[in-house]
């Protein structure tokens, strides 16, 4: 029986999860004003949640938790939960942004500081040198090849 437990305790946070998803995509959808293209269920969902907002005393965020309760109930259902659908508490609301706020949320620009000591580098030889080294090179084996 644990088992089954803990798979509907899993299908229930994916069944949340998605009804959540879901009814802020429906609300987007209403913003841009295109809720007839939803699907059927979906255009149902919004219609009772539409209807709860015009219950007096009924808030906003009564009617989303309430509309979001019965998405989750029916996705619960569909994703093949057993029994009543646990309850899931919904995620603590984060804290207000700072535009939100008044404040101000930009960081100044700090330059970062060099390292102490920078690594030791190897001395390199300069290519002037280099150049040379190889045409003396040349040079010699182009006499000893040709006898001096």
């Amino acid at each position: 029986m644990a088992a089954t437990t803990a798979s509907n305790h899993e299908i229930a946070r994916l069944a949340n999860a998605h009804a959540r998803a879901d009814f802020a995509t429906w609300q987007m959808m209403a913003k841009l004003k295109s809720v007839d293209a939803l699907p059927n269920d979906a255009q149902e969902f919004y219609a009772g949640y539409l209807r709860l907002l015009e219950r007096p005393k009924t808030t906003t965020e009564m009617a989303t938790e309430a509309t979001i309760k019965v998405v989750y109930a029916r996705y619960y259902e569909k994703m093949g939960g057993t029994g009543k659908p646990p309850r899931i508490e919904p995620a603590p609301r984060s804290q207000p942004t700072p535009a939100a706020t008044g404040t101000d949320n930009v960081t100044p620009f700090r330059r970062i500081k060099p390292a102490a000591s920078a690594p030791a580098r190897k001395k390199s030889l300069p290519v002037a040198l280099i150049f040379t080294g190889m045409i003396a090179i040349a040079v010699a084996f182009h006499y000893a090849k040709t006898g001096f």
